[in-house]
């Protein structure tokens, strides 16, 4: 939001600048992690609901964002398995979990904080 204003009132546009360099804390704990993705959810829902005009969002996407979660479960459902048998190793199946993960909490942060404002946009 402070981005969206600030670029604004300066009549300027953000770009994206592929060698620049980003510096940021990684989450201790799972649950630090699942926190952190659940505000960045609420936080889109709040924008959504501010920016509504201006962010598209239809059934579409939204089947789409869903879709890509049950995939993203699949296949770390997939991968357990495979990671006992030595098919997937350790690196995998732990970015498989966190990325599960990360989208479930974005989904449910969103959800939870649009129910909240006493929008059914999911």
């Amino acid at each position: 939001d402070f981005c969206t204003r600030f670029f604004r009132a300066l009549g300027q546009r953000l770009e994206m600048a592929p060698r620049a360099v980003v510096f940021h804390r990684h989450r201790s704990t799972t649950r630090d992690f699942f926190a952190q993705h659940w505000g960045y959810g609420r936080g889109h829902a709040y924008l959504y609901e501010k920016y509504r005009d201006e962010l598209p969002w239809g059934w579409h996407e939204t089947a789409r964002v869903y879709r890509d979660l049950a995939v993203t479960l699949g296949r770390l459902a997939g991968a357990i398995p495979r990671s006992r048998l030595g098919a997937v190793d350790a690196d995998e199946l732990e970015f498989r979990y966190y990325d599960a993960l990360r989208k479930l909490a974005l989904r449910l942060g969103f959800a939870h904080e649009s129910l909240a404002r006493g929008r059914l946009t999911l």
